[in-house]
């Protein structure tokens, strides 16, 4: 039921929040968000929305950005106005208290009012993304242990045996 959504997740060294999927968004707004450089965790004056989600690990639901934007950053407030942005929700993408990133969504198009329940349900996804995401991470993990098995495997193999070398 919302118009459009974004997930951001952290870099590695948790200095950036990047957008890494999203949905409703023309496409010229997606590849600015996607090579736009994200948004910075490495500073500690960041307040952006993003940021502040992010940080404290809590959802921030504003139905009138009018209201609250001397409380945000420069760069939110940019990227609010570039999206066409007055009310969202955002909230943290968390995998047991460790913050990967920010789920947020908007009703620009519906104008439809973000509700609590709203709110609600998304912390109820919030958390599931955390799990799918540490899940994948894992899998990857293994696969990469995987292939460096069968690379010794196939090392020690050829050392000892001279016909098959190359092979």
């Amino acid at each position: 039921d919302f118009d459009r959504g974004v997930i951001l997740l952290a870099n590695p060294e948790k200095t950036r929040l990047l957008v890494r999927a999203g949905y409703g968004y023309q496409s010229e707004i997606m590849d600015r968000l996607r090579t736009g450089g994200g948004f910075r965790l490495d500073r500690p004056e960041s307040r952006g929305v993003f940021v502040v989600c992010f940080r404290e690990q809590r959802p921030l639901l504003v139905n009138d950005i009018a209201e609250v934007e001397k409380f945000f950053s420069p760069r939110s407030l940019e990227f609010a106005q570039a999206t066409g942005v007055k009310s969202f929700i955002c909230c943290p993408i968390v995998y047991e208290e460790e913050p990967l990133g920010v789920l947020a969504v908007d009703n620009c198009r519906s104008k439809r009012p973000l509700l609590e329940r709203d709110l609600n349900l998304l912390m109820g996804i919030a958390p599931q993304i955390g799990i799918s995401i540490h899940n994948a991470r894992l899998t990857e993990g293994r696969l990469k242990q995987f292939q460096s098995i069968i690379q010794a495997l196939v090392a020690s193999t050829e050392a000892r045996d001279p016909i098959t070398a190359g092979h």
